[in-house]
């Protein structure tokens, strides 16, 4: 199945917002958001510092299908491109929480991948 897109901007916040309503949910889908209306300030300051509309649509040009009548993209390929954006939301805020020192890093050469655990206080 393939979709048409009439309104890029606006399939592009739906798409990062879903994934960041998504974020951590344990598949209950009676919190789906698809609009930022729908999100509180806090929300919306953190999905603009870690997921930025310009970023998604950054990442949507690689699955969208252009013609002369608009975008469209493939059930297939809108699938993928949520995956990317999950992807990219998870990637941009473990980057944010080792800047703010909320975690540690490393990267494990056996593994190939990074590492990452929290700090421990001195309390």
């Amino acid at each position: 199945m393939e979709y048409f897109i009439n309104d890029l901007s606006r399939f592009i916040e739906a798409s990062r917002v879903l994934v960041y309503s998504l974020f951590g949910s344990d598949s209950d889908t009676s919190n789906i958001v698809l609009s930022m209306k729908n999100l509180s300030k806090e929300q919306k300051q953190e999905i603009n510092s870690c997921l930025t509309q310009k970023e998604a649509g950054i990442i949507a040009i690689e699955f969208l299908i252009k013609s002369q009548e608009g975008y469209s993209i493939s059930e297939t390929s809108y699938n993928k491109f949520l995956d990317s954006l999950m992807s990219r939301l998870t990637s941009n805020l473990l980057a944010k929480m080792v800047s703010q020192g909320e975690l540690e890093t490393a990267f494990d050469d056996e593994s190939g991948e990074f590492i990452f655990w929290t700090k421990e206080s001195d309390d």
